[in-house]
């Protein structure tokens, strides 16, 4: 007799059918249990995790999700090469200075032979701005926080 093979759409997980013999639905249910099983673990230890980076992974995951259209909008939108060396490009040297707490408050930067000059502006110890200068433009982020955590980033540039 032939096995009648449904399955679940999400997981690939195989489901009993009436003309299926018991015995053979039993041994496919196990094993989709099993596998259950193993998922359920997976995300029992990732809840119980106080890994920091987690954490930070979901704050991004969140600002992603937030600022969906404007990401979009970036990345539909037409940009030189130029403009996207500037966004990406990494220092070829830096200095920086930092106040009596331990904070950066200012970061020059080299990048393909011009300056580029980030000020940092905190509140209670968080970064509440950071206005950075390369090439004759200016990138002025704005953070907002929530419990602690970044709520959103509003960022401007001319």
């Amino acid at each position: 007799m032939t096995i009648v093979d449904d399955r679940t759409e999400h997981l690939d997980l195989p489901l009993p059918h009436w003309d299926n013999l018991l015995w053979d639905d039993v041994i496919r249910l196990r094993k989709a249990l099993v596998v259950l099983d193993a998922k359920v673990r997976l995300l029992d230890e990732l809840l119980a995790s106080d890994d920091v980076g987690l954490d930070a992974l979901q704050e991004l995951v969140n600002a992603i999700k937030e600022n969906y259209a404007s990401i979009e909008d970036i990345l539909t939108s037409k940009l030189n090469v130029a403009e996207f060396h500037r966004l990406i490009a990494p220092a070829d040297s830096a200095s920086y200075e930092y106040d009596e707490g331990g904070n950066v408050v200012s970061a020059t930067e080299s990048v393909g032979g011009k300056p580029r000059v980030s000020q940092y502006f905190y509140n209670d110890g968080l970064v509440e701005k950071v206005v950075a200068t390369y090439d004759g433009k200016t990138r002025t982020e704005t953070y907002t926080y929530s419990n602690g955590r970044v709520a959103s980033i509003a960022v401007v540039e001319n």
